[in-house]
């Protein structure tokens, strides 16, 4: 993406939880995609399970620092000035192996509903103060946000039919997922808007309270 001023639309930090933060931007009008998410991971951060977006075209390009991209099985290292396209339906995931930050920007064509994802895994992750994405309340609470979210992110096999099982028996032991607080810009605009919109960024220290089935913020 070129130089131009870009808004932001949202900050969400997802550390400890996943070692790095995100920011969406909404691009130049000149540009083709809806959305560009602006990636920060820590050094030596791994990425998530390997996973599909059925109908979105996710294009990496690295700003800083070196990441290693796997798709369909292969994995590619990217440094500044490369990019990579991610098609519908491709497996793929990330890591930095490296010592140093990585920051990277992801192009989204179209945004759908996957910004929705990043905003819920947010709250999610503050909610519960993990410490690792391996913690079993939380492997059961993002199993069903997986299965809320399938339209546009799904685990690979074996994981997506572990998910799916786990997304159906954690309600019934008392881990079923609350819901979480609307995010006014990702939810109510469209990211092609021609519309001029404020800013409005998550904050980043939130302080969420349980209320029933449902998360609200303090």
């Amino acid at each position: 993406m070129d130089n131009q001023e870009t808004e932001i639309l949202e900050n969400l930090d997802y550390r400890p939880t996943f070692g790095l933060t995100l920011r969406m931007l909404k691009p130049p009008e000149s540009h083709k995609s809806d959305l560009v998410i602006e990636y920060t991971f820590a050094p030596g951060v791994k990425g998530p399970l390997e996973h599909t977006h059925a109908n979105i075209v996710e294009t990496f390009e690295v700003l800083k620092g070196a990441l290693h991209l796997k798709v369909s099985g292969k994995w590619t290292l990217l440094t500044p000035g490369r990019t990579i396209a991610v098609n519908p339906g491709e497996p793929h995931t990330f890591r930095n192996d490296h010592k140093q930050e990585t920051v990277v920007y992801t192009y989204i064509e179209p945004h759908r509903g996957f910004a929705t994802f990043f905003t819920d895994l947010y709250y999610l992750v503050h909610w519960g103060q993990y410490k690792t994405h391996f913690a079993p309340r939380f492997v059961a609470y993002f199993a069903q946000l997986e299965q809320l979210h399938k339209k546009d992110y799904r685990s690979v096999q074996p994981f997506r039919t572990m998910f799916q099982v786990v997304a159906a028996i954690a309600p019934w032991i008392g881990l079923r997922i609350p819901k979480f607080p609307p995010t006014p810009i990702v939810r109510l605009y469209p990211m092609n808007s021609q519309e001029q919109t404020r800013a409005r960024a998550v904050p980043e220290a939130i302080e969420l309270s349980r209320d029933g089935d449902n998360v609200r913020t303090q």
